[in-house]
């Protein structure tokens, strides 16, 4: 218990605030999408929806339930293929030495005169600090009052099928000090999916309604980062063989722009240009902005004429621009850009929808070509995965 006790919570990185149709967007979207969708942010890609596939499209009510179904099916997966286990130090009266002899404690416990020692060692053991956020949320789902019967049940059986594993408070923050590696790669998936959840059950406790209404907005917030790394991860995963490098995300613009004043700190108050998703092929470099909310990008005028997002399309070409001119920048001073197509760079404004309204739009901005385009994530898996390779591979 002490290792998860003596942790503090932490800060928690600052989330953008879900715009108010959001909620209506994930309500319409599969379970077994978001499912694939999940998979693909926390680059959990040997995930196999047959393993899991019990969990039915209406076999939920809302975002706890979806989320405590998907977090149930992983546990059930990890627990049939044996909990991931690690060495942690032990201090106890054993008989004889092993490990770390505690003399002083051997001595105030006359444990030496019994043939027997106070000794600190390393066990393998399951009782780590990633399966006690495992049993710790499953802990919470059981006492939620939104559980169905039978997911309370599946939860209650998979807690008791955790017995070496201690039941401490945890926090959403400790989830990003767990150490994922090839061999428990799962657990990258099952970590995100806890700490959605315990973000989500962390709020001021209320009843009914009310507290149906703030879980929705703890996970609102992280949804249009979830889409943004799902895209990013998909195609990493399915275009490297055709040459494309995916960067990780977060790549950073700077501004090419020199402070007239000196001494006053106006440099450090110029924003951040940070880019979505960065592509590159030895012939094309593609920046794509992913947007996650109800309209497709469309916004309605009071004409009644319909139109794109106007901040959006600014923000794109923003990023198009700058690019361009350090390319140009870097040619003058005779150094290389950083790549061969900064200067004719495309770009994508890439929205999430959930109705038949699907487009493709494409225009030409010299040098660079400009795209928008949205992606239905409420129709068969392999109709998104085949669009959104089309929207890369389809172009010139």
């Amino acid at each position: 218990m002490a290792e998860a006790a003596s942790l503090d919570a932490g800060d928690t990185p600052p989330v953008r605030e879900p715009d108010e149709k959001e909620e209506h967007l994930v309500r319409k979207i599969p379970i077994r999408n978001l499912y694939h969708l999940l998979a693909y942010a926390f680059d959990a890609k040997f995930l196999n929806w047959e393993e899991v596939k019990s969990i039915e499209d209406d076999d939920h009510a809302g975002y706890f339930e979806l989320l405590s179904h998907v977090l149930v099916a992983g546990v059930k997966h990890v627990v049939k293929r044996g909990l991931d286990r690690g060495y942690k130090p032990v201090t106890e009266e054993i008989r004889g030495v092993r490990g770390k002899l505690e003399l002083s404690a051997s001595l105030s416990r006359l444990s030496l005169p019994q043939g027997k020692a106070v000794c600190t060692h390393d066990e393998f053991t399951s009782d780590i600090l990633a399966n006690r956020i495992l049993k710790a949320t499953l802990w919470r789902i059981a006492r939620h009052e939104a559980p169905s019967k039978k997911l309370k049940t599946e939860v209650q059986q998979l807690f008791h099928r955790m017995p070496e594993v201690s039941l401490v408070p945890v926090q959403p923050s400790l989830v990003g000090r767990v150490r994922i590696h090839r061999n428990n790669q799962w657990y990258a998936f099952l970590m995100g999916l806890c700490g959605l959840i315990l973000e989500g059950l962390s709020v001021k406790e209320e009843t009914g309604s009310t507290r149906k209404r703030q879980f929705q907005d703890v996970v609102e917030k992280q949804l249009h980062a979830l889409f943004e790394q799902f895209v990013r991860n998909f195609y990493r995963e399915h275009l490297a063989a055709h040459g494309w490098k995916v960067h990780q995300g977060g790549k950073v613009l700077h501004w090419d722009l020199v402070p007239e004043q000196k001494g006053i700190g106006s440099g450090q108050l110029v924003p951040r240009m940070v880019m979505d998703i960065s592509m590159e092929h030895p012939d094309r470099r593609i920046i794509i902005d992913t947007k996650f909310y109800s309209g497709g990008g469309l916004t309605s005028s009071t004409s009644g004429s319909e139109g794109y997002v106007s901040s959006n399309m600014y923000q794109l070409n923003a990023y198009l621009t700058q690019l361009a001119r350090d390319a140009r920048n870097r040619k003058a001073k005779g150094e290389k850009p950083l790549h061969p197509c900064d200067e004719a760079a495309e770009g994508m404004l890439l929205y999430a929808t959930v109705d038949d309204r699907d487009y493709e739009h494409h225009y030409r901005m010299e040098p660079h070509r400009f795209s928008v385009a949205t992606v239905n994530l409420n129709q068969d898996w392999q109709a998104i995965e085949a669009r959104l390779l089309a929207l890369i591979e389809g172009q010139p």
